[in-house]
């Protein structure tokens, strides 16, 4: 799973993520409503990213993409496919986070790339679900849950995962392999 190819789509390259993306990342993470919403201090450095970025790297549990406009090559954000085993979730389960620049939003950018990302991952034959962890007030999130076919999974309390700032809980939305099959058939 921890493989980074380049997968491109009809508006989108995403390709691995390297430190030269780090102040492209540093301008996107520096937005502070940007930075709530994905669970990061906004008041991040160049250093702390291309520290950030370099342990996705070099973790081998989590694979990082640049989101790359094919039209100019300008990047607009970054994805990451988290191994189960070392962030706490089932075997075959592969956690997906995500951030878009404020400049992208609204352009359907994000359903894009992660439905690019599920069909990579799903190309792994031991994936056998794709979860999301979200706000239940990020409607953006939800919406890019939606629009690529995850469904809410009920969960009780002490299974939840919380937020690192404040220690909300998240809601989880996954998607199966057979749900993925027949959306993409």
């Amino acid at each position: 799973m921890n493989t980074v190819n380049t997968i491109t789509t009809s508006r989108l390259i995403l390709r691995p993520l390297t430190i030269l993306d780090a102040q492209s990342i540093l301008d996107i993470i520096g937005d502070p409503d940007t930075a709530w919403w994905a669970d990061i201090d906004p008041f991040w450095s160049l250093e702390k990213v291309v520290g950030f970025i370099d342990w996705g790297n070099r973790s081998g549990s989590v694979a990082q993409w640049a989101i790359a406009e094919r039209r100019g090559g300008t990047v607009v954000g970054l994805i990451q496919a988290k191994d189960p085993w070392a962030f706490g979730n089932a075997p075959g389960v592969v956690e997906l986070g995500y951030l878009l620049s404020p400049l992208a939003r609204g352009n359907g950018y994000m359903t894009e790339a992660v439905r690019a990302i599920c069909g990579h991952v799903f190309e792994d034959s031991v994936t056998k679900e794709v979860v999301l962890d979200i706000l239940p007030d990020n409607k953006s999130s939800r919406g890019v849950a939606a629009r690529c076919g995850f469904s809410f999974v009920p969960q009780r309390e002490e299974q939840r995962s919380r937020r690192y700032l404040d220690g909300r809980l998240l809601d989880r939305f996954a998607l199966t392999r057979d749900d993925y099959g027949r959306l993409a058939a």
